[in-house]
């Protein structure tokens, strides 16, 4: 657990902060610094993101009972938790690094499925990406990339992201061999962002609305009833 305000800096490219099998929570909010690397592993161990009172989290078609938190109690549990606003950013200046990766998977959550106040941002030249699940408002001004092999587990080596809107002007691909993007919130974004479908598939149950480009030049986009992307929306907020 990390209380400070500005509690956690990465600030070499090459550096690498492991987390086996276990947990980080970041209680001060403030600033992430991460010019270097990120990365959950550990035993496969049951699916922490099905923990107790979210059972039905995996099964569930309509994500409904998705947000009740996971069992923190789980010994296999990844998991990053923001408390307050926690803004990923680093340094300008060299290559390599910057990516929050779930090489097993892993959770990024906050303390209530409906704390609002709860936020994580994350800023131009980082990514997110394997196999994640991103459980709590979101503001994707980098690249969350879907880019893990989906084909021995399904959908539990997804990248999903469920419980809260999320936003931003930054880029979301799926792009890998069976690859998938499972999206459980609306996702709205600013005329600058971008969803690029390369390879993979695309499962949407919430609406995808846009003021910006969706690129779609392979994969798989499947949709659930009376779910709309929309792109390239004529609104005010957009200009």
């Amino acid at each position: 657990m990390i209380t400070g305000v500005n509690g956690l800096s990465i600030e070499d490219q090459d550096a690498r902060l492991v987390l086996e099998n276990s947990r980080m929570k970041l209680c001060g909010g403030g600033t992430l610094t991460l010019r270097g690397t990120i990365e959950f592993t550990g035993d496969d161990g049951d699916n922490p993101f099905c923990g107790v009172g979210q059972s039905s989290c995996c099964g569930d078609p309509d994500g409904e009972n998705c947000c009740h938190g996971p069992d923190e109690d789980d010994a296999a549990l990844r998991m990053l938790k923001v408390v307050g606003t926690v803004v990923v950013t680093s340094p300008s200046g060299g290559t390599g690094g910057r990516e929050i990766i779930g090489t097993n998977r892993a959770i990024i959550a906050n303390d209530s499925c409906r704390d609002f106040g709860d936020t994580l941002i994350l800023t131009d030249d980082h990514t997110i990406r394997g196999k994640v699940m991103i459980a709590t408002p979101f503001v994707n001004n980098g690249l969350v990339h879907a880019d893990a092999d989906t084909t021995d587990n399904g959908d539990i080596d997804a990248l999903r992201v469920l419980c809260h809107p999320m936003g931003g002007d930054g880029e979301w691909r799926v792009d890998g061999t069976d690859a998938k993007l499972i999206v459980r919130a609306p996702v709205l974004g600013s005329a600058d962002s971008l969803l690029k479908v390369v390879q993979g598939e695309l499962e949407l149950f919430q609406d995808w609305l846009t003021c910006g480009d969706v690129q779609i030049t392979g994969g798989t986009i499947n949709t659930a009833a009376n779910v709309a992307i929309q792109a390239r929306l004529d609104c005010a907020s957009c200009d």
